[in-house]
């Protein structure tokens, strides 16, 4: 999803490689301040989810008929 919206070109080649198996992504997005909570997780981007690049990936994804699955702690809000 970081790609924006170069990323249709790579979930194209993913569907077309699928054969019909290939439904959607996961895509990781915990994050928390607290290396102790976070642990491997702490060097993820904060507010992923609302990143500018990280959304154009993501609407990619309706129009090709592909799920999203967020991955993430559930504290995880948009900090102000």
């Amino acid at each position: 999803m970081l790609l924006g919206g170069d990323a249709r070109a790579v979930l194209e080649a993913e569907i077309k490689a699928g054969n019909g198996r290939f439904k959607g992504i996961r895509h990781s997005s915990a994050w928390d301040g607290d290396p102790e909570v976070a642990g491997m997780y702490a060097q993820r981007p904060k507010n992923l989810l609302m990143d500018e690049t990280f959304r154009k990936g993501f609407a990619c994804l309706a129009p090709l008929g592909l799920t999203f699955d967020a991955w993430l702690f559930h504290p995880n809000r948009r900090a102000d």
